[in-house]
Order: C-alpha cells, then sequence, then structure tokens
C-alpha cells in the first residue's frame, strides 16, 4: 500500500514539475515565433510549414498551400536569408494572439547581390494571428498593416 503512495506522489510530482516547464503562453508563443524565424534563416520549409496552421488565410488571400508555394519559391531566389527583430509585443486573449513584429530582412539573390526588405532605421510591422489547434499555437494569418517597400539591392 505504501508503495501505491509513494508511485502518486512521483506521478504527480512529474506532472507538475512538466507544466512548469512548458512555459507561460506568452514563452510558447514567442518560441514559435523564434523557431519560425530560425526556419526561414535555414530555409527549412518543412519546419516553418509546421508553425502555420493548415486553416491558414491572410489579406492577400494566400492560404497554406499557396504560402508554401510562395515560401518555397522565396528560398528557390534568395539564399543567406538573415531576419533583424527589433521588437516583438504580444496579446492573448480567448485562446488566440496577436504577435506584432518590427524588424527586417537581409539576404542574397542567386546573381550574389544583396537585398534588403526595410531597415534599421524604418522596420517593417508584420502581425501574426496565432492560434491554438491540438495545443499547440500555429500561425493562422499574417499581414502588414503598411505597404512593405520594394526591395533594395545592396552595394557590397
Amino acid at each position: 500500500m505504501r508503495w501505491r503512495l509513494v508511485a502518486v506522489v512521483i506521478v504527480l510530482s512529474a506532472l507538475g514539475i512538466w507544466y512548469l516547464c512548458r512555459g507561460s503562453e506568452e514563452e510558447r508563443i514567442r518560441r514559435v515565433l523564434r523557431e519560425g524565424k530560425e526556419a526561414i534563416e535555414r530555409e527549412d520549409l518543412p519546419r516553418l510549414m509546421e508553425l502555420i496552421s493548415p486553416h491558414y488565410s491572410d489579406f492577400r488571400g494566400l492560404n497554406y498551400f499557396a504560402l508554401r508555394g510562395f515560401l518555397g519559391s522565396l528560398f528557390n531566389h534568395y539564399e543567406h536569408i538573415r531576419i533583424h527583430v527589433e521588437r516583438e509585443e504580444i496579446a492573448l486573449e480567448d485562446g488566440k494572439a496577436l504577435a506584432r513584429v518590427w524588424g527586417w530582412a537581409e539576404a542574397r539573390d542567386l546573381k550574389g547581390e544583396g537585398v534588403i526588405a526595410c531597415s534599421s532605421g524604418d522596420p517593417c510591422l508584420v502581425e501574426l494571428q496565432l492560434e491554438k489547434e491540438g495545443g499547440r499555437w500555429l500561425v493562422r494569418s499574417t499581414r502588414t498593416p503598411k505597404e512593405v517597400p520594394e526591395l533594395e539591392v545592396l552595394s557590397l
């Protein structure tokens, strides 16, 4: 009988530790954002798409499959992609989240020329709507409140 009590205490302790270690909802969302940034920089399309909801849709009319094609094309045309995040804000409400991210991106095109979208002096704002699906936070939609400027070719 005593060993059953010890077993129950061990199981409950393990569950408590697991719950505490998984982090707050905001930390879990920041992890999704960080993993997405890293996947883009590695040009790891399968990993990136694991962070996107199959129900994705955005203001440009892209759904999950169109977004996958767009990102695949982007990865085929640019290399050495680097994303610089200047600031993040996260708001949670009723199982949904709005992440607002300010930053800019640098890359090289296939001719080896450097390109940049936005800049440290004028970072772009990207808003990401996230929802919990199957216990995980996934990106449900994205939008840029103002027009993102054309890519600028850099003289390197």
